[in-house]
């Protein structure tokens, strides 16, 4: 079922240790939406909301260290 969302995946645009800039940088030329773990995305002064499509940083606590290498399927 196609529910019309288009996902990015970063690593597909830039290489995995890009600095935040380029990071929402290429978010605004795809104009997406950002998800990240990267908590610098939460600074509004650095990165107003009304400048963006939109940033959303996740926190996660106690997890084993390999949960999201386990994502990095191709």
């Amino acid at each position: 079922m196609d529910a019309g969302f288009e996902v990015f995946r970063l690593r597909d645009y830039a290489s995995p240790d890009a600095v935040d800039q380029t990071v929402i940088s290429i978010a605004q030329e795809l104009d997406s939406i950002l998800i990240s773990l990267d908590g610098d995305f939460t600074d509004i002064v650095n990165y107003p909301p009304a400048n963006y499509k939109g940033i959303i940083s996740l926190q996660v606590r106690n997890h084993p260290g390999n949960t999201f290498n386990n994502t990095n399927q191709p």
